[in-house]
């Protein structure tokens, strides 16, 4: 099966606006998301959480979205479940998202 993320307004994580109990966990955070953008076929959503970028290849049963970014009860949640709405196979990659 072939994996694609979306990554979910990752402009949002700003380590000097977060409280100090959770730096460590945005900085890990970061570091996936960086990885992810290095590495791995990506498609950013900048804007509305809703929309669904362009460029994602069609639904298929060989195809599974890992949904991350910002934040994860809000926004990543809001992408997941409009993929699965349009008939993918998403899910939320929670190493890379920032609750």
């Amino acid at each position: 099966m072939k994996q694609v993320y979306v990554i979910v307004h990752d402009w949002c994580l700003k380590l000097q606006s977060t409280r100090k109990e959770n730096i460590l966990q945005m900085a890990s955070v970061k570091l996936r998301l960086w990885w992810i953008k290095t590495m791995e076929e990506h498609y950013m959503v900048e804007n509305e959480p809703r929309e669904i970028n362009p460029d994602l290849p069609p639904p298929n049963n060989q195809l599974e979205v890992l949904v991350c970014g910002a934040y994860t009860d809000a926004c990543v949640s809001f992408q997941r479940d409009e993929l699965d709405k349009r008939g993918y196979n998403a899910k939320i990659y929670y190493p890379a998202s920032f609750p």
